[in-house]
């Protein structure tokens, strides 16, 4: 975070490229990356694609994802760290495992008569040791007899949490060693290695800082404090590595000063950063191998930010500190839910959120947004970035003049239709797909959308207009784009026109891929229109109250296992005006339809969309082929779960859906018009 460090700075990126990424457009790239946003300082090219570094909130698996052994052993850098000791505690308490614990500095023995006067008095122990002190002749002064006083208060609090471990069931072997020495520690993994028989985890939570201005700061102090967070951990690792003695899992305590940066800690950033980028590269070599680097936030009462005026300035930042009975937990919840990443644990960031408002050229994306007329019903401007929301989008839609709208109310009341709200998730992540990329490789097109939640149903009250904001959160995955997205709105209650609160309606992930990596197209035997029962549209909208733009059904016959819901060819318009659907709204809309005949059928219940585990896109083009929507019903014991495929005649697969549930409405079907609907599920 150099601009954050110092505002007037220079500009200061790092840039990485892939390895086949030529001359020219490493040249190119520097010369635009100079020219344009200075709130990001790490940017990556790939395929094309344009990425940085941000938050991406995640909640912890609620299945354990790492599976630790009985008793399993701990090997621990840093055993006497502030922080480190309640971690200690909370593991011994949820483990009773064996802990191995490296410190820099012997442990004396439990009734060594400093230890029993620093219980009793501070002063009078730091008396005792100025009085010493001048009786040799050294002339301590008061700051030197202080530090000493907290060093040993520092082995005091561990010979305590060692106690409290073995309380606990576990059992503790304190190693004094350092992992600046490349011997001590080799000696040390082989002597954990013999002993215990193996190690299943390492937590690597050696480190220090001395913050002060780069200008001010020696070389060797530069330096200590990269080696012993950065260079130590290599060292374990070669270590572990040598004595065939690799974990089955490694925990590296880092820190946001690592990925924000800070004043006075030039040294202690680039060493965290450093520690997580090695951990990153590890998954590679070992896949059973789980590596997390947790950047820490500021803890409160331990740790290095709990210091003299250190938490009055994080309160003055809006930095929220970390209670150590809530941070201690979070290590075995990480190992055991976690998903092996770096993590930041942390309350408010208060400052260091503050991003540059130069971060989107938003008259250069509106612009990209408007190129190719008719612009999309959907979406009408870019409005604003930011690291958390992502990209925002903005668009206004009236119901009396969208076909998908007023052919789409309930009670006289227009509602957004789930498959639209698809198909503006779909828009929204192409168009920053086409803004962040350049040149040909970087065209990535919608291969399927994931978990999309229909949340709370937007509704056009008195069938007025309403503004509707997308939050699209870009996000680089397993080798490929990702977009998170949320539809909101503002509410519509004038008791809230002053709110800032906003109402979260869709959300769901889209997933882009190059046209080369797509989907390859599907084929499957083509389904037969078979002349058995067959329920009419006159029979089906007299049931839903979708008006003509929506009633895509000719008819549904049962076909086997699975309903067969044919598309009618004669569809009126669905939006004002002509434009391309990426994701062929219509289409999904008659997966959905016919899942709801079944379901009426069954229950005797009308249902609105609930949630839809994947839709898969085919990107085919109409071939003039009868087109139908092949609809499975599967009781999961926890409810009624659809899949199906938009096939056509010719077997051609166009999308397919996969877990899609609803949510029944307080509006029950009569037995009279329920008995087709019977009729054709029991395949009579």
């Amino acid at each position: 975070g150099p601009g954050r460090i110092r505002p007037d700075a220079a500009l200061v990126k790092v840039i990485d490229f892939a390895a086949r990424d030529t001359s020219a457009e490493i040249s190119a790239t520097l010369i635009a990356e100079t020219e344009s946003d200075p709130a990001a300082a790490e940017i990556g090219y790939r395929d094309g694609q344009r990425y940085s570094i941000a938050l991406a909130e995640q909640e912890f698996s609620t299945e354990p994802t790492l599976e630790l052994p009985e008793k399993p052993v701990f090997l621990v850098s840093g055993g006497t760290g502030g922080i480190t000791l309640p971690i200690l505690t909370d593991l011994a308490g949820h483990t009773q495992g064996r802990f191995y614990l490296i410190g820099r500095t012997p442990l004396p023995s439990a009734d060594d008569p400093d230890l029993a006067l620093l219980r009793t008095s501070r002063e009078d122990l730091q008396s005792k040791w100025m009085q010493e002190s001048e009786a040799a002749g050294e002339k301590l002064t008061p700051v030197q007899i202080r530090g000493r006083v907290e060093a040993l208060e520092r082995i005091a609090a561990t010979l305590e949490t060692i106690e409290t471990i073995r309380q606990l069931g576990g059992e503790v072997t304190y190693l004094t060693g350092d992992v600046t020495d490349s011997k001590a520690v080799t000696k040390l993994v082989k002597q954990v290695a013999k002993q215990a028989g193996r190690i299943d985890v390492l937590v690597h939570a050696a480190g220090y800082e001395r913050s002060r201005k780069l200008r001010n700061k020696p070389l060797e102090e530069f330096q200590g404090i990269v080696d012993v967070k950065a260079t130590g951990f290599i060292r374990l690792y070669k270590a572990m590595q040598a004595a065939k003695a690799l974990p089955k899992a490694i925990v590296l305590f880092s820190s946001i000063a690592g990925r924000y940066g800070n004043t006075g800690q030039t040294d202690y950033s680039a060493a965290n950063d450093l520690l997580a980028k090695f951990a990153s590269t590890l998954p590679h070599r070992h896949p059973e191998l789980r590596v997390a680097t947790l950047d820490w936030g500021a803890w409160g009462e331990v740790g290095m930010a709990s210091r003299g005026n250190i938490p009055w300035l994080m309160e003055q930042a809006g930095i929220e500190m970390i209670d150590p009975s809530a941070g201690a937990p979070l290590v075995y919840r990480e190992l055991v839910h976690g998903n092996g990443h770096e993590a930041l644990f942390s309350g408010s960031l208060g400052a260091l959120e503050e991003t540059s408002t130069n971060a989107l050229d938003l008259e250069a994306a509106n612009q990209a947004l408007r190129e190719g007329e008719p612009i999309h019903v959907m979406l009408s401007s870019v409005s604003g970035y930011s690291p958390q929301d992502g990209v925002t989008f903005e668009v206004t839609l009236d119901p009396n003049s969208e076909p998908f709208l007023h052919d789409h109310a309930m009670n006289g009341t227009p509602l957004l239709p789930g498959v639209m709200g698809i198909e503006g998730f779909a828009v929204a992540a192409q168009h920053i797909a086409s803004v962040l990329g350049s040149g040909e490789k970087s065209e990535l097109r919608v291969s399927a959308l994931e978990d999309i939640q229909f949340l709370t149903p937007f509704k056009f009250y008195r069938s007025e207009p309403r503004h509707i904001l997308w939050k699209a959160v870009p996000l680089r995955l397993n080798g490929h784009l990702t977009v998170s997205i949320t539809l909101e709105s503002h509410s519509p209650s004038k008791l809230a026109a002053d709110s800032d609160e906003l109402i979260r309606h869709f959300s769901g992930t889209v997933h882009l891929q190059p046209e080369s990596k797509a989907a390859p197209s599907a084929v499957i035997d083509a389904p037969e229109w078979n002349g058995h029962y067959t329920l009419k549209d006159e029979t089906i909208y007299e049931l839903y109250f979708h008006g003509p733009a929506f009633q895509v059904l000719e008819g549904v016959q049962r076909s086997g296992d699975h309903l067969l819901g044919k598309l009618r060819k004669d569809l009126p318009e669905f939006t004002s005006r002509p434009m391309h659907l990426d994701t062929t709204p219509l289409l999904l809309e008659l997966c959905l339809q016919t899942a709801g005949i079944w379901e009426i059928g069954l229950t005797g219940s009308l249902a609105l969309p609930l949630s839809i585990g994947k839709v898969t896109l085919y990107h085919r083009p109409v071939n003039g082929e009868p087109i139908y929507a092949q609809v499975h019903m599967d009781d999961s014991g926890d409810g009624i779960v659809f899949r199906s495929q938009v096939v056509d005649g010719a077997g051609n697969v166009y999308l397919e859906m996969e877990n899609y549930r609803t949510s029944a409405t307080p509006y029950p079907v009569d037995d009279s018009r329920r008995a087709p609907l019977q009729k054709l599920i029991a395949g009579d």
